[in-house]
């Protein structure tokens, strides 16, 4: 995942970027050569928050950076505003 978004920097710089839902698996990043760190902080960098689905309540919570990821599903989004519409609307 990692070196696809890295190709992609350009455009995932922009302001109208897409919305991502990733799945955070340390084996997994680590099996491809990465950590699920790197692509945290990857997407931070180009502007991305990251929040955590809470589906009772369908709000989202900012997520802080962590060092390591068992297994969490995470929201990265540039406009929350445009992500809380459509929770709204569901």
């Amino acid at each position: 995942e990692v070196k696809v978004l890295q190709g992609g920097r350009n455009w995932l710089a922009q302001e109208r970027a897409p919305v991502f839902l990733v799945e955070f698996t340390e084996a997994n990043a680590q099996h491809a050569g990465h950590t699920c760190t790197e692509l945290f902080d990857f997407l931070l960098n180009l502007g991305y928050s990251w929040f955590r689905y809470l589906p009772k309540t369908k709000t989202l919570v900012p997520e802080p950076a962590g060092n390591t990821y068992d297994y969490c599903n995470l929201i990265a989004v540039k406009d929350l505003g445009q992500v809380r519409a459509y929770l709204n609307s569901k």
